[in-house]
């Protein structure tokens, strides 16, 4: 219990005793003069019982309130007082902080975050509206928190922006988000002294606009001094879901060779597991993924797909089929056999009562069918409510109808994720065997520039590239570990399949982004001579992508204490 619920507490309580010493007085007071008796037991709190003296006799509750309750009082004003002065010091030495973290918004979204990051990290946390219930409860968990717009030129040496190593924004706007980066590039361009290149991780949740603002020149074009990266709770959902369940793991112990994921529900969260898988998952046998989506409005989603990810189809078999929000009988009769050759059913909605309740419909409809009984993650809000009622097993495929719960905000939200420290550092890494490559190739070249010296279209294909790792991990039956143990080192045959999955990806991503095929590369227009079939590839290139494959975990390990075993 916080001190301000504490002397609440005290407070009701010596109220209430004071009551009962009314009561004590004469009975009929309490519904006769009931205004006059809570008078008088609130001016015992400012030191004013005259009133008492004219009683004949004094109860013992109203002698122990009259002693009490000023003490209580004043208690309290120290508090306040106290409260307000420690504020003000701490929010006073924030100017002199350096490689902390800024978090522009306070929500429960930003609670989660603050309450899983490291303490020994400096966090301040600024917000624009002071009717905001959640500062005093972000203040009483110990986090420092400004009152302020965050984009005043004066807020920014107030909070040293100007030292930060991280700036989230994560406001319930994605307009207000957007419009808060702007303000501060446009600061920076103009001069503004940054001692420390600062990322700042804005949160999108419309999955088109942070797409499309990922590749305008206002956010990509200089990033010396401050990398931006977009994300939201969707992109993190769905990644999560991802690497904590492997798909083609859940289809090697069904015995499947083809990963098929059924998508219950589409929605922004459902738009990106598709993106997602379809850029993360290679699989060893190189079979193309498959996917099924259910909608009520089925014709709505092939619109939207078509709209905003063009490509889509033409890298995954892609299905959309017509389904009422509530499952029936009637489904397994009609879907059987579709049905048995999904090896994940996937519940998106953003109602996780009707999440719940139709995976537990699709469940027992299953069970009566052995052939189609598949896993089945269904979307929670909160590890600490409904999800409650299911039992998860992350990394234990061995459950054939078990259900898993996913999505989280408490999980997803983890500053982990968020400022994805482990995958920047395995993205640095990547890109410094690249240069180091080809350093030793050319040594008389200039070399490639470094991370500093990327664009942001070039970092996030590194980041792609780090994603991917524990994937092709997979598909040589390695798992990755921090604990240190002999790095294995791959036989030919493991090194071309690392290469060859890792080139599929490559190609995938490429021809995601609406990159095409053409005989000289050009970024201006999208043309790669590589975006062919690993067979098709020149002999030369195969060659040297098996090489680089063969070197990275060895390089990677002594780079990261990442080790294979």
């Amino acid at each position: 219990m916080n001190q301000r619920a504490l002397f609440a507490f005290i407070v009701v309580s010596l109220f209430s005793l004071g009551m009962l010493g009314q009561y004590q007085i004469d009975p009929a007071k309490l519904s006769t003069g009931l205004s006059t008796s809570i008078y008088e037991i609130l001016m015992l709190f400012l030191l004013d019982g005259e009133w008492t003296l004219e009683l004949d006799s004094v109860p013992l509750a109203i002698e122990i309130v009259r002693f009490t309750a000023p003490l209580v009082a004043i208690a309290s004003i120290v508090l306040v007082i106290a409260e307000s002065t420690r504020t003000a010091l701490a929010n006073f030495f924030v100017r002199f902080y350096r490689g902390h973290t800024i978090v522009v918004g306070l929500s429960e979204k930003s609670l989660e975050f603050l309450q899983t990051c490291d303490r020994e990290n400096k966090l301040v946390v600024v917000e624009s509206d002071p009717e905001n219930s959640l500062i005093n409860r972000a203040r009483g968990s110990g986090f420092n928190v400004i009152v302020c717009d965050a984009v005043d030129d004066n807020v920014l040496n107030r909070i040293s922006f100007d030292n930060a190593a991280n700036f989230i924004v994560l406001t319930d706007s994605d307009s207000r988000n957007v419009e808060i980066v702007l303000k501060l590039l446009d600061t920076i361009s103009r001069g503004y002294r940054t001692e420390i290149g600062t990322r700042m991780h804005v949160h999108l949740d419309d999955i088109g606009l942070s797409q499309q603002l990922e590749s305008h020149p206002t956010f990509s074009a200089d990033q010396s001094k401050a990398e931006i990266y977009f994300f939201s709770v969707y992109d993190m959902s769905a990644r999560l879901l991802l690497r904590d369940y492997p798909a083609e793991v859940f289809a090697d112990v069904a015995g499947h060779s083809r990963v098929h994921l059924a998508i219950h529900g589409f929605g922004r969260l459902a738009e990106k597991i598709i993106i997602e898988s379809l850029l993360l998952f290679q699989f060893r046998n190189q079979s193309r993924l498959r996917l099924t989506v259910y909608d009520a409005n089925i014709e709505r989603v092939r619109k939207l797909m078509e709209a905003n990810h063009p490509h889509t189809a033409s890298l995954c078999d892609l299905e959309y089929r017509q389904q009422d929000a509530y499952l029936t009988g009637e489904f397994l009769d009609r879907e059987k056999t579709l049905l048995e050759s999904v090896t994940q059913h996937l519940f998106c909605r953003d109602a996780e009562e009707d999440n719940l309740a139709q995976a537990l419909i699709l469940r027992k409809l299953l069970l009566k069918a052995p052939s189609c009984n598949a896993p089945i993650f269904v979307r929670m809000h909160r590890s600490d409510g409904l999800a409650q009622l299911i039992h998860t097993h992350p990394g234990e495929p061995e459950i054939p109808d078990g259900i898993y719960a996913f999505g989280m905000l408490d999980k997803v939200m983890h500053s982990e994720n968020i400022l994805s420290t482990h995958l920047d550092g395995l993205a640095h890494a990547m890109h410094q065997m690249y240069i180091d490559e080809a350093v030793r190739k050319h040594p008389a070249a200039a070399p490639p520039p470094d991370w500093s010296g990327l664009t942001q279209s070039e970092r996030k294909q590194n980041l792609l590239g780090a994603d991917h790792w524990p994937v092709r991990l997979r598909t040589v039956r390695c798992n990755r570990d921090e604990l240190p143990s002999p790095i294995i080192q791959y036989t030919d045959e493991e090194a071309t399949l690392q290469a060859t999955v890792e080139h599929n990806r490559y190609v995938n991503q490429k021809l995601y982004a609406g990159w095409v095929y053409g005989e000289k590369r050009s970024n201006a227009a999208r043309t790669n001579p590589f975006l062919v079939p690993w067979a098709d590839l020149p002999a030369g290139q195969r060659d040297q992508e098996i090489a680089e494959a063969s070197k990275q975990a060895e390089f990677i390990a002594n780079t990261m204490g990442l080790f294979i075993k």
